[in-house]
């Protein structure tokens, strides 16, 4: 076992340990008495979490996503300092006359739940109107006042930060919440539980609950851009980071490197992990009304409006994501700069290494004030069990995602560099329970110590039992692909054929026969290469 893959079982091992019941115990969630169904989310959650009635909070403030900056102070942050502090959540200490002029001398407060209903952002004002104006030779694109309800809200107990502009996290960088003394005296986590509609709220909630108890199981799909150099290659970083750490995790995540959104639906089937950039809205196999996550995936898509609104099941990222059952997710409300948004690997990383949804998120926002909105149970905690446990328990219990486990397991043992024994693994399962994940992950096992042999017995295998036309697709393709590697240039043009003919509706048909084509030419087969360009897309800038 390599020494990055100990220690990540060492840190799950040491941080199931730590207690956790008590978390609940620091939660307040808020409410719109305004919006039907707002308070009935507010009390789904408290009766899933266990939380008393002494931790819901309803204000009266607009039911719409914007609200102004004068309704924002008057209508939320007003109401919800004076009702904390009725029922002893914050006990303050005034510093002086003025209305800021107090700080949080003792908190119970650590988790600020949001439910749909409370407004998402706040507008912005002119500069002239603000109490605190920004001369204009200082003001920038970095110094607006707009901002997410949650972002702001996060800066609850810190009455004399800056309105404009945005404030340097305290948590971002560190390692744990633990290693910012007397934290919640200065800031509180907010997440929100909203989405198109109060039933979508209420899946998210129950995806977080199902992740956490019976833990995550399924695919992860990693969508670069190819990005290598310049300002926008930061984004590529984190994937690329992101999907070695899932790799020596055992995840065999797909990998996209190509600049366009990935659209081929077989390595989304069973999706539990999913993280890309940089489309608008939900696009590729996600878009599909029927699509649908495992429960208790984590999806994340970079963009500058992915969280614009979340009422809405086809716009933007984070609305239809909720719609289509993750169990958390992060967004921008408005233009944040990519330096500015959640680091997606650091993200993810936290979440693995045990954290909750809330603190993993912090740690990996670089400041507050500003324009992300954080969506999920605060409390979900999708790893908190060490994995071998979660496996011996699963195998206890005869569970359905054994084969998921098993292929996990298997994962660990290839990225540390034993690929045999992980080969031997998922063989001994397959002959006890056989199972189409395993005769694909053996085709992609063997193909990595370049038996292809084995690997093209394998995915052919996959073809003709699968009678999932997303699969079958996605098999047929890997074969094709296999083939050519294996230098049996005939036989794989072959199948990339038999692709083209059996799905010719298929999303991803012109991108495949565009490959398709490349290959041909690339050893010569004119004729080959001829049928494949009837189907691939005209270069760019080319005459159409």
């Amino acid at each position: 076992m390599s020494w990055p893959l100990k220690f990540n079982c060492l840190l799950l091992v040491l941080l199931s340990a730590v207690a956790t019941a008590d978390e609940k115990d620091h939660v307040v969630v808020v409410f719109n008495s305004k919006l039907n169904g707002s308070e009935e989310i507010a009390e789904y959650y408290a009766k899933k979490r266990g939380l008393s009635d002494e931790q819901l909070i309803g204000l009266a403030c607009t039911p719409n996503e914007s609200v102004s900056r004068q309704e924002f102070i008057e209508f939320i942050q007003k109401p919800l300092i004076k009702k904390l502090r009725d029922r002893g959540w914050w006990r303050i200490k005034e510093n002086g006359s003025g209305p800021n002029d107090w700080s949080v001398a003792e908190s119970r407060l650590h988790y600020l739940v949001l439910c749909h209903g409370i407004p998402l952002k706040i507008d912005e004002q002119p500069a002239e109107q603000m109490a605190e104006p920004v001369p204009q030779a200082a003001r920038s694109e970095l110094t607006i006042n707009h901002a997410a309800v949650d972002s702001e809200l996060a800066l609850l107990p810190s009455p004399k930060v800056p309105i404009s502009g945005f404030v340097p996290s305290p948590f971002y960088g560190k390692n744990s919440l633990d290693e910012v003394k007397d934290w919640n005296l200065r800031a509180v986590l907010v997440s929100r539980l909203d989405g198109p509609n109060p039933d979508a709220c209420k899946r998210l909630i129950d995806s977080a609950i199902t992740g956490e108890e019976h833990g995550i199981w399924g695919r992860a799909v990693i969508d670069m851009r190819g990005i290598t150099e310049g300002s926008y290659a930061g984004g590529d970083r984190w994937l690329e980071s992101l999907a070695e750490f899932l790799t020596s995790s055992g995840w065999n995540p797909y990998i996209d490197r190509t600049e366009k959104t990935i659209d081929d639906p077989g390595p989304f089937q069973s999706s539990a992990i999913y993280a890309g950039w940089y489309q608008e809205s939900i696009c590729g196999p996600m878009a599909d009304p029927n699509f649908r996550f495992v429960p208790g995936a984590i999806a994340y898509h970079i963009h500058s409006y992915s969280a614009q609104s979340l009422r809405t099941f086809d716009r933007h990222w984070v609305g239809p994501l909720v719609a289509r059952g993750v169990a958390a997710t992060l967004g921008c409300v408005e233009e944040p700069y990519l330096q500015f948004t959640p680091v997606v690997d650091v993200f993810f990383k936290h979440l693995f290494y045990g954290k909750n949804f809330a603190e993993a998120a912090y740690l990996s926002v670089p400041i507050l004030s500003w324009q992300i909105t954080i969506v999920g149970d605060p409390l979900y905690r999708p790893f908190g069990q060490n994995f071998d446990q979660s496996l011996d328990a699963m195998e206890k219990r005869h569970d359905t995602d054994l084969p998921w486990a098993y292929l996990r397991k298997a994962g660990q043992l290839a990225a540390a560099g034993m690929i045999d024994p992980a080969i031997r693994l998922i063989t001994a399962k397959a002959q006890e329970n056989p199972h189409f994940l395993y005769d694909e992950r053996l085709a992609q096992l063997y193909a990595a110590k370049k038996d292809y042999a084995d690997s093209i017995r394998l995915w052919k295998q996959c073809v003709v039992k699968m009678d999932q036309p997303a699969l079958k697709a996605y098999y047929l393709v890997s074969l094709a692909r296999t083939e050519w590697d294996a230098g049996q240039a005939a036989d794989s043009l072959l199948h990339y054929r038999k692709y083209v003919e059996q799905f010719p509706d298929h999303p991803a048909q012109a991108a495949v026969a565009a490959e398709a084509k490349a290959k041909a030419s690339e050893n010569g087969m004119k004729k080959e290469a001829d049928y494949f360009s009837r189907l691939a897309p005209p270069p760019p800038n080319s005459p159409k």
